[in-house]
């Protein structure tokens, strides 16, 4: 593999997922208000507002849900439009949350405009029963709904959300059979039930690329595992050797891998690249974390893997020249890969903070580059002696924080509670780059 550039690198916008975002969202809410506008409808009481307010909140939260399922398909374009593949994650997280919202404001505002005449029709409208297209748009909410409240739980087991994400398919077919067969004001629009129409194709498209045909239509490479290192009771390297054409890759990108000879589920999980070697080889540490992640332990050469990617926007060429990287237990694995290709003029402090010493799995390998390299400076921080790291002490060691770039990587709950930190005495949001482990 080619040695990775180290020219200054622009970070991405966000701005271009954002501006689709909102077009994606504008096109059939526009029609809707141009078709149907609230000037021209009889609002004169609270049954009809309500009724007209349950009408309008569908339209978005459509148009919201389809585009949660297209960004679900981790297509490399996302990376351009949103800046990395987790920011449009994170992106596909929240608009799925704000579809849910809207759509379960439809039946609601539906129902109250009801309940003025009779509070027990009021009832029965919401629940799954009567008339057929208005069952199947019950039953998707419902569906919905229930799949969003299991996802939002970090503890759901992989399969479980793997098959969340199917189900979210169906109650997305399911909620458009009901708009495009419901009659009402919809019924009387047909440019607007035309584009409801190619978004029910992209997001159904979106959804059997992702979720059903992956495995045929996602391209990946082939991988072999050709060495392990046991770094601990809890951590393993393995070294992946490609058996043709190895990706080409960034220090500091992840990638997914799924096991491809039947040893392990044909499951597919995100891992940091934590170095190189070879023509093409890359070295992966891993943690057991799950019961996935378990099973990594025992892995043998000469099983075989297939690598998705790489992935991520996570690169110190985006910041300036003095940066302080922080890295929280496994989260030290893209800064490996990141300090052997460090140049000289940059000036780098590291702060590693692992639960106990053991943990510091990385610690042989960050003296051996340390020694080798002036630039960087490696600061090891056990939690256990001292506490949660906090910008106090990093400012101590490293000097003025605003003047710095910050590289942050590691579970979620420690990086967020830095980076709040960083912010409160200073430090410019666009200085401060993350990278956090919940892709699943």
């Amino acid at each position: 593999m080619n040695s990775p550039a180290t020219a200054p690198t622009k970070r991405r916008s966000s701005l271009p997922g954002l501006l689709f975002v909102i077009a994606f969202v504008a096109l059939p809410t526009a029609i809707w208000f141009v078709l149907y506008p609230p000037l021209a409808t009889d609002l004169s009481s609270f049954p009809l507002a309500a009724g007209y307010l349950g009408k309008t909140a569908s339209i978005p939260g459509a148009a919201l849900f389809t585009l949660s399922l297209i960004l679900a398909a981790r297509l490399p374009v996302y990376e351009k439009l949103f800046g990395d593949l987790p920011a449009s994650y994170r992106a596909h997280q929240r608009i799925g949350g704000i579809a849910m919202i809207l759509l379960s404001i439809h039946p609601l505002g539906l129902a109250f405009s009801y309940a003025a005449a009779s509070p027990k029709f009021a009832i029965i409208f919401l629940m799954p029963t009567g008339a057929l297209e208005k069952t199947l748009g019950i039953i998707a909410l419902l569906l919905l709904q229930a799949s969003l409240a299991l996802t939002y739980w970090n503890r759901v087991p992989y399969r479980l959300w793997k098959l969340i994400h199917k189900v979210l398919g169906a109650a997305f077919l399911l909620g458009f059979i009901h708009a495009l067969t419901i009659p009402g004001a919809m019924s009387s629009m047909p440019l607007l039930r035309a584009v409801l129409a190619v978004y029910v194709g992209l997001g159904i498209t979106a959804w059997v690329y992702r979720s059903l045909a992956h495995r045929w239509l996602v391209q990946r490479t082939g991988y072999v595992v050709k060495a392990i290192r046991n770094l601990g009771a809890r951590y393993v390297e393995l070294d992946l050797e490609p058996t043709d054409k190895g990706i080409v890759f960034r220090p500091g990108q992840f990638v997914f891998v799924t096991v491809n000879d039947g040893s392990l589920p044909n499951e597919e999980h995100p891992f940091s690249i934590s170095g190189t070697y070879g023509d093409g080889g890359l070295a992966l540490t891993i943690k057991a974390l799950g019961d996935f992640t378990a099973k990594m332990m025992r892995i043998k050469p000469g099983v075989k893997m297939l690598i998705e990617g790489p992935f991520g926007g996570f690169d110190y060429r985006t910041g300036g020249k003095r940066q302080v990287w922080i890295a929280g237990g496994i989260g030290i694995t893209p800064f490996i890969g990141m300090a052997e290709t460090l140049p000289d003029d940059y000036d780098v402090d590291l702060y590693y903070s692992v639960p106990t010493e053991r943990d510091a799995v990385a610690k042989d390998a960050l003296d051996t580059i340390c020694g080798q390299k002036r630039c960087i400076r490696a600061i090891y921080w056990v939690s256990a002696d001292k506490g949660r790291i906090a910008a106090e002490t990093i400012a101590a060691r490293s000097g003025k924080l605003a003047d710095l770039d910050f590289f942050l990587c590691g579970p979620a709950p420690m990086i967020l509670d830095i980076r709040r930190q960083l912010v409160s005495v200073g430090v410019r949001k666009d200085k401060i780059h993350q990278e956090l482990f919940n892709l699943r």
